[in-house]
Parts: C-alpha cells; structure tokens; sequence
C-alpha cells in the first residue's frame, strides 16, 4: 500500500485551557451565529462538555472542549464520496463545501474526535473552518484574555503573537 503523505498543515489551530474555562458556552453561541444566522449549541462546531454537579466528566470539576484538530490525515475528507471537504487556500483548514455535501454524514462517522455537526434544516454536516484564520469563539470568549480557547498561529507558542 503506497503512502499518503499528509494534508498541508493548517495555518493556526484552536486550543483550549480547561483550567481557565468557565463552562459559560459563549464560544459555542458565537460559532453558531458567525455559520448559520443564530445561537444553537446543536449547531456550533465546538463543543463544551458540561456536568453541572461536578464539572468535566472525569471529577477534576474542569470544562472541556472538543475541537477539530484539522488533521494531518483527515479522515472525513478521505470518507466524503463527494470531495466535498477540501483545503481552503487562505488556512489550510479543512472545510465543508456546503454546495457540494449530500448530507450522507459518512465525513461524521468517520470523525474520530466526533466534532462534525449535521444541520438537519439544511441537510449538510458542518466543521469547524477555522473562522478564515479569525475565529469567532476566540473573540467572544471572556475569558479568552486568560488562555480559555485561543487561536495559536503555527510557531506560536501562545496566541498574542510571541
């Protein structure tokens, strides 16, 4: 079997600081209304995990946020029958082109990180795209100022440009 090289690596990447999150969902409502026009936590291409009695799943009574990682080897991209997720030239993020998806969801199932949407209104899935390199979820965080969620350029070891 040939190798496959990887994707172009992605200009910048998402990261989140569970010790600083506060749970409060303001990143997920900012992706959503950037994408589709209005606050739904169902549709923003990230996800807050909550338990409101202890915190994050595991005890440590943390937040944690599941991001697209904008994989080397995305297997959604290799799992759409019709190209419709490619490389968006300005990023190198992996998007959806939303003219393109039938909606077979088979780019979700194939998801290891489970962080692909479906919008059944539309009837199209749905990743994060990295904002154009701007991210949404970035800005309105408030406690983004403190490391929350942050867009990290690459060869950036914090997202303040240092």
């Amino acid at each position: 079997m040939p190798k496959i090289d990887p994707e172009p690596k992605p200009l910048g990447q998402l990261v989140h600081d569970a010790e600083v999150c506060t749970g409060c969902g303001i990143c997920e409502m900012a992706c959503s209304m950037a994408h589709d026009g209005l606050y739904s936590r169902a549709l923003s291409r990230i996800k807050i995990h909550r338990n409101y009695y202890r915190g994050h799943w595991d005890g440590t009574g943390q937040y944690r946020a599941d991001l697209c990682l904008q994989c080397p080897w995305p297997a959604c991209m290799y799992a759409c029958p019709v190209e419709a997720i490619g490389i968006d030239p300005r990023t190198n993020a992996r998007v959806i082109d939303e003219e393109v998806c039938i909606g077979c969801r088979r780019c979700q199932k194939a998801c290891p990180y489970d962080v692909i949407v479906y919008n059944h209104e539309r009837r199209v899935s749905d990743k994060c795209d990295l904002c154009g390199g701007d991210p949404e979820c970035v800005k309105q965080c408030p406690a983004s100022g403190n490391g929350a969620i942050r867009y990290l350029a690459n060869g950036l070891k914090n997202g303040r440009g240092e």
